[in-house]
């Protein structure tokens, strides 16, 4: 819950220091414990919403969910840096 909680921190700093179309997504990880969750995935959902945000829930351990966060981060950025850019 501590990570969390510091999500908002950490967007303040990315708002504050990078461009505001910076590419960016939240990851919920370990879904494999899900036994042990901790943070109800409907939140998790909202403060991606109101970020601007995919939400992806991963699984490092099964690679679950991981190359499409990568993909959508890299989709995302390339979208952001290269949108005014002629053919």
């Amino acid at each position: 819950m501590e990570t969390f909680h510091a999500v908002r921190a950490w967007l303040a700093s990315i708002y504050k220091y990078s461009d505001q179309q910076v590419a960016k997504v939240l990851v919920g990880n370990k879904t494999d414990l899900d036994e042990i969750r901790v943070v109800d995935e409907s939140k998790a959902r909202q403060l991606a919403k109101e970020n601007n945000m995919e939400y992806f829930e991963a699984s490092a351990l099964n690679m679950t969910n991981i190359n499409e966060a990568m993909d959508h981060i890299k989709e995302k950025s390339y979208e952001i840096f290269f949108k005014d850019v002629p053919d």
